[in-house]
């Protein structure tokens, strides 16, 4: 389980998390639970110093070489183009493509719990901040969450 807390107002948004998860070894029958109790799950963008994310749900993808979340956004990074300021919408919508792909290639078995993405801040030329979800694997189109969502 996974705490994470966003508050947004017309002065700007502030965000919190936990920092454990819970790591499984399996051997046989036998399950073991590990905890890990500094895990990044608020982060920031680099080239996009306007926008924010936050994870919660599963935070660990693969069994042989488990990776946390947060582990591949300096991948996520790379694919973005380094001369933009993106939409938040638009941000929010490549990272949902980008985990699709890394859930997809980690192979999860169908009960495992949604990674679930906030993507927030301020686009170019708006006075108030946009929060957007994303749930992977289910919906990976980011739909706003925050009080004036008929705005997108």
């Amino acid at each position: 389980m996974s705490l994470g807390v966003i508050f947004k107002g017309p002065e700007g948004i502030a965000v919190a998390a936990d920092s454990i998860i819970t790591l499984q070894s399996v051997t046989g029958q036998v399950i073991t639970q590990f905890f890990y109790d500094n895990a990044t799950k608020v982060m920031s963008i680099v080239g996009q110093q306007f926008a924010g994310v936050l994870t919660v749900g599963l935070e660990v993808l693969g069994t042989d070489k488990p990776r946390t979340v947060g582990s591949f956004i300096p991948e996520f990074e790379k694919t973005l183009s380094k001369a933009a300021r993106m939409p938040i919408k638009d941000l929010a919508s490549q990272l949902g493509q980008f985990f699709l792909l890394r859930w997809k290639e980690a192979a999860l078995p169908n009960n495992t719990e949604n990674i679930i993405f906030y993507v927030m801040g301020y686009n170019e030329g708006e006075a108030y901040g946009r929060i957007y979800k994303i749930v992977i694997p289910s919906t990976i189109s980011a739909y706003p969450v925050d009080a004036d969502t008929h705005q997108g």
